[in-house]
């Protein structure tokens, strides 16, 4: 079943975030090339029409780059990641820094030391979680 983007509700459940669920089952597997094959399933379905969400496309990107890590492949992560990063902090939810925060915290695994883009991907983890939405102080409504 297929969903246009009339159908697509909080509630529903196309392709795309089918994907991001079957990723997180093959992370826990430690199944990195299914983990890209549900990456590419998500791409599939948006490219054939189905209806796109932010936070479900953040979530695959971050999931294929957490892919990329169980193959010792930083460069593949960045990759992945290098749109995420352009997310406006507006929308750089807790859902998604949090993830971000799982590649940053899988970065500090000793065979990244002498990785140069481990470190420069740390770098823009970090600088893309300091403008995220659950790094900014609350404010009150009087403020708004």
């Amino acid at each position: 079943m297929t969903f246009s983007g009339q159908d697509a509700t909080a509630w529903s459940c196309p392709r795309a975030r089918q994907a991001t669920y079957a990723l997180q089952v093959h992370l826990g597997a430690r199944d990195p090339d299914a983990m890209l094959r549900a990456a590419n399933i998500a791409d599939s379905a948006w490219a054939e029409g189905d209806a796109w969400v932010y936070g479900t496309w953040a979530q695959v990107r971050i999931g294929a780059a957490l892919a990329h890590l169980l193959k010792d492949d930083p460069e593949g992560s960045a990759a992945e990641l290098s749109s995420v990063f352009e997310i406006s902090p507006a929308f750089r939810v807790a859902t998604i820094s949090g993830r971000m925060k799982a590649i940053d915290r899988s970065l500090t695994h000793p065979r990244y030391r002498v990785s140069e883009a481990a470190k420069v991907l740390r770098e823009q983890i970090h600088a893309f979680c300091s403008d995220s939405l659950d790094a900014k102080p609350r404010q009150t409504l009087e403020a708004l």
